[in-house]
């Protein structure tokens, strides 16, 4: 049976693959979606990307931080991190991803 720390060392390590995968132009097939013209015609793609790679990458960081961590108060920060990281994410394709 995995344990958490196996489990938030597993969740980084994937981040990290396809936050670097995303960055690297590699990875665009973790992008497709059904609505992708539409997508195109309203994001600058090449920003979305670098941004969701980005994002993969710090969700990573904090996840593999968290799983060296067990105390509540480490737990809580981990969630209001990846609760900032998501929004800074939103914030970010509403700004400056929009054409």
């Amino acid at each position: 049976m995995m344990t958490d720390q196996t489990w938030g060392w597993l969740l980084a390590v994937v981040s990290f693959v396809i936050g670097i995968l995303v960055l690297t132009g590699n990875g665009d097939f973790f992008l497709k979606g059904a609505n992708e013209a539409a997508r195109k015609k309203m994001y600058d793609m090449d920003k979305l990307t670098k941004a969701s790679g980005v994002a993969l990458l710090l969700f990573g960081v904090v996840t593999l931080i968290d799983s060296f961590t067990t105390g509540l108060l480490a737990k809580i920060v981990y969630l209001v991190a990846v609760i900032v990281i998501l929004a800074g994410f939103i914030v970010y394709l509403k700004k400056k991803c929009r054409r």
